[in-house]
């Protein structure tokens, strides 16, 4: 519809609240931290959600496919494809049970327990057997069209996790982030040694892995030059090792660029890895390569969020943390130069802070690299943070300290009743319920979930009840042409004035015999211009005999014309706990034997990419040219930007390219120093930093 959409919440109906709690795990058995049906998941710069019928929307950056559907819009000095309101996915209007984002990819799990990729695919990370190419709609994973019961995306890697409680990872394996004892990059799933059962839950991280084991354990592997492993060292491992002090107890784990964190089974929160901005949360900014308490929750938690940036110009991994009460409160810690934290501000903080506004309410929370996002029971979805590429999903890209609304965007919480359709009855069945929000409606839509024999006996009414507004929804598909109606089972359908098919017109051979996007049989439009508050009314009656069925769910969501949010004013806040920067001793827990891989081969010339503005992984004449030709305007942006800083100034600009020449003929010896062997930057920048931390810049 390209227009805002307010979902009607159902007041009276408190089994929603429960609805939306319990929508996070896709199916029975293992769950993980990718973002379900009623959630939001943030990548980069980009974030993604899932409507609880399973359709799927992106918002922000798209200068590789990252969203799975075409854009017009620009964003950022650079001019890089991006979008500032929500799109569709390409090809995944439905079927959808979670979203998980890497720093440029995306991928899904269907319902049928199949994986989907999209997005950047130098180093194989879409998982369809190929790389160095980009994938801009959803792709198969290759030996994944079922049996997955998660997945995770990472930096440039994603893993998956079967229902069998097996792991397979593929895409950049340069510090071991695969798992599979190697640093060779896959282009299709691997198994991970080790790991073939017993897993709960998987996440992956920027240039690392963690998984939750059957009896609560947590291990990890890949690059650990933080201490993001929490084995006690910071040794990159191509292996899992066992995290310190978690060999169980633990329920989930969540994966940053360069730190971790997990909730324990008494809801409580440990963390470790790097601590620069206090993302650790346990009141100091020291690093740590064993777990420690975060400050004032040792219980009451139930869904941790993590996100960061390297910047490469300093080498410092910053980062923040949020977590999710069981009270649906939020709480969030770490970097805040971009006002990420939410809390009217941008001062960093070092243990958890309340952020204004999200008391109540919360179903989940997701950290991308300096944007955060949270789904509400409201059936709104709130960002703040950094806005350049429009991650934030407000229409707009200015930087928000304080949760705003997405735009375009409903986590449609169907209504499920259950109720069984009497036979041969034109009276049939009523559900219905109380809506709060008064705007104004300017476009509606229903999403309508019917399990019945022989459909053409149906009709379906939608009625505003304070208004005496009334559509038939649905009146006896395909009759009279078809004399009974149409004679296939079952409805799954979203009524929209905007569809290119009347559902009358509809009866497909397969079931279900009506699925897809239809125009009602009476127009929507009637409702438009009323209030959206008051009394809904879904009525379905069967007119003809010898058949049964049920209505299962539906769900009513309204476009209306509620004003963009206003940046929120700076607020006062009370922390939760701030102690004194008492720091523990280091932890001393033996050290694992550092894994052995076969040949392995250096992948990151001149310690982390550092002038390599191609992504060739080489540093020659050709990314001098480059610099120079995005100077004067012949190129708007290089595919690694990250990596054009060589002198560390905080710009880019004639003398890196001029550093990077004297490099070539061997005039110096070397670039600033970048991440460990391994290790790729996860969106570092260098175009233009920011007002409130001059030494952070964006990744354009």
């Amino acid at each position: 519809m390209g227009r805002r959409r307010t979902l009607l919440a159902c007041a009276c109906l408190a089994m929603l609240a429960l609805l939306a709690a319990t929508l996070v795990a896709p199916r029975p058995g293992p769950v993980s931290a990718t973002g379900g049906r009623g959630q939001v998941n943030a990548g980069g710069y980009q974030t993604c959600a899932v409507a609880s019928f399973g359709g799927a929307q992106c918002w922000g950056r798209n200068s590789a496919g990252e969203l799975g559907a075409p854009t017009t819009e620009t964003c950022g000095p650079s001019a890089i494809d991006c979008s500032s309101t929500p799109v569709d996915v390409s090809g995944l209007a439905s079927g959808v049970a979670a979203v998980t984002m890497g720093d440029s990819h995306a991928c899904a799990l269907t319902d049928a327990g199949g994986v989907k990729c999209w997005g950047f695919n130098r180093d194989g990370q879409v998982g369809d057997g190929t790389s160095g190419n980009e994938r801009a709609t959803p792709t198969n994973v290759s030996g994944l069209s079922s049996g997955v019961a998660a997945v995770s995306a990472g930096g440039y890697h994603t893993c998956a996790l079967t229902t069998a409680g097996a792991v397979k990872c593929w895409g950049y394996n340069g510090a071991g982030q695969l798992g599979d004892g190697t640093n060779v990059d896959r282009a299709a799933p691997w198994d991970i040694p080790g790991l073939a059962s017993g897993v709960t839950a998987i996440a992956a991280g920027g240039n690392h892995t963690c998984a939750v084991t059957a009896v609560g354990g947590v291990k990890c592997w890949g690059s650990n030059s933080f201490g993001q492993l929490g084995d006690g060292t910071t040794t990159s491992r191509f292996s899992p090792v066992d995290v310190s002090g978690l060999t169980s107890g633990v329920a989930s784990v969540a994966a940053g660029n360069y730190h971790t964190c997990a909730v324990t089974t008494t809801g409580g929160v440990k963390c470790w890895g790097a601590n620069v901005t206090g993302q650790l949360g346990d009141g100091t900014t020291v690093d740590r390569s064993a777990p420690v308490n975060v400050s004032g929750l040792a219980t009451g938690i139930s869904d941790v969020a993590v996100g960061g940036i390297l910047i490469t110009t300093t080498f410092t991994p910053v980062g923040h943390t949020c977590a999710v009460t069981t009270g649906g409160s939020l709480k969030c810690w770490g970097s805040n130069a971009n006002g990420q934290l939410g809390d009217g501000t941008t001062m960093d903080r070092a243990a958890p802070w309340d952020v204004p506004g999200m008391t109540a309410g919360v179903t989940s929370v997701a950290a991308g690299v300096d944007h955060t996002c949270a789904a509400t029971t409201s059936g709104r979805v709130k960002c703040w943070g950094d806005n350049v590429l429009g991650q934030l999903g407000d229409g707009t890209a200015t930087e928000r300290t304080a949760p705003v609304d997405v735009v375009d965007w409903f986590i449609r919480l169907a209504l499920s009743p259950a109720l069984a359709i009497p036979d041969s009855d034109s009276t049939g069945i009523t559900d219905a319920f109380a809506a709060a929000d008064g705007a104004t409606i300017e476009d509606i839509n229903v999403f309508l979930d019917i399990s019945h024999t022989w459909v053409g006996d149906l009709i379906v009414t939608l009625t505003h009840s304070d208004t005496g507004t009334s559509v038939a929804l649905l009146d006896r598909p395909a009759y009279p042409v078809l004399n009974l109606g149409c004679d296939g089972d079952d409805v799954n359908a979203v009524f929209d004035d905007d569809a290119l098919s009347a559902v009358e017109d509809e009866c497909d051979t397969n079931t279900p015999a009506i699925n897809g996007d239809f125009t009602p049989n009476e127009p929507l439009s009637v409702f438009d211009g009323e209030s959206a508050a008051g009394t809904w009314m879904l009525q379905v009656s069967d007119v003809q005999g010898g058949d049964v069925g049920t209505l299962n769910a539906w769900s009513l969501y309204v476009v209306t014309s509620v004003e963009k949010p206003t940046p929120t004013p700076t607020a006062t806040n009370t922390p939760t706990s701030m102690p004194t920067a008492t720091v523990p001793p280091t932890a001393t827990s033996p050290v694992p034997p550092t894994a052995t891989p076969p040949a392995p081969t250096p992948t990151t010339p001149l310690g982390g990419l550092v002038g390599d503005v191609n992504c060739d992984d080489a540093v020659n004449s050709i990314d001098a040219a480059l610099l120079l030709q995005l100077g004067a305007g012949l190129i708007g942006s290089l595919a690694c930007e990250q990596n054009a800083d060589t002198n560390g100034n905080g710009s880019v600009n004639s003398i890196d390219a001029a550093l990077i020449l004297q490099f070539v003929a061997g005039l110096v010896a070397t670039l600033p120093p970048g991440p460990s062997q391994g290790e790729r930057p996860i969106a570092a920048t260098v175009l233009f930093s920011t007002a409130h931390n001059p030494s952070f810049s964006h990744h354009l």
